[in-house]
């Protein structure tokens, strides 16, 4: 399977690139891509995702593959966004390749070291669902726990989960490798990606208001502290997955942060 996807090809001469959350895929980006049609998105898998399976799914060399990627594609810099442990590669990205990177989107991520929650929750294990009918029940409860998700919002979150499983033999498999999805968590708690000065590019946070706490709104003001330029918004009624549960809004906030640029 290949590993991105360009969305708005045919669209504007600025280009995206837009990295998934832990266990998610380049297809979340989606709807956001639907709300940006004046931006040619590129989204790439996470290493280790989406049926992949290369050996080597470090950050390091996710970060080398995305400057290939633009170089095949003659991309001598774009706009980053990156929805949780993507956040932290894009800001892995431009402290190795700052010359690439025209402005930071970051997606609930990347505002803070993850350590700092002391919160070890041990190694992810990846449910095998039995049948069709346990995928859709599993997929229709993680849904509607999200009470204040827009219904268009609703059946877009549904197929999506829904596609994050395969068929094989008579059972459901993730899409993703659970070696990678513990490599690259470990990896985003033992090392600090974030950017501890001010930049020479713009920023925008973007924060999702139903998967904001305390913890979360300290880390948000000492983002403000340290990156006094940026620009930090919560989203309303937006759920940590916040380019499939509000993708309006985070256009919005990100075309207001692109379009002067």
């Amino acid at each position: 399977m290949e590993r991105y996807i360009v969305y708005n090809a045919g669209h504007g001469s600025e280009v995206l690139v837009a990295l998934p959350a832990l266990g998610e895929r380049k297809e979340i980006y989606a709807p956001l891509a639907a709300e940006m049609e004046e931006y040619k998105i590129i989204a790439v898998d996470l290493p280790g995702h989406n049926q992949d399976d290369q050996a080597d799914v470090s950050i390091g060399a996710f970060v080398r593959e995305i400057k290939r990627i633009l170089n095949d594609l003659q991309v001598p810099a774009a706009h980053f966004a990156g929805n949780s442990i993507g956040a932290w590669i894009c800001e892995a990205f431009y402290a190795e390749y700052p010359a690439y990177v025209k402005s930071l989107t970051l997606l609930d991520g990347g505002y803070y070291f993850l350590a700092d929650r002391e919160e070890d929750e041990g190694e992810i294990t990846l449910p095998v669902i039995d049948s069709l009918k346990e995928l859709e029940q599993a997929v229709d409860e993680t849904v509607l726990a999200m009470d204040k998700l827009a219904e268009p919002e609703q059946q877009l979150f549904k197929d999506y989960l829904m596609n994050n499983f395969y068929p094989l033999d008579d059972s459901y498999i993730h899409h993703s490798r659970e070696q990678a999805l513990n490599s690259l968590s470990r990896e985003v708690t033992d090392n600090d990606y974030c950017l501890k000065q001010a930049t020479d590019i713009p920023m925008l946070l973007l924060l999702a208001e139903m998967s904001l706490d305390e913890f979360g709104l300290e880390k948000m003001q000492h983002f403000r502290d340290t990156h006094p330029e940026a620009d930090v918004r919560i989203i309303g009624s937006g759920y940590h997955f916040l380019p499939i549960t509000n993708p309006a809004d985070v256009a919005a906030a990100m075309q207001g942060l692109l379009r002067p640029l």
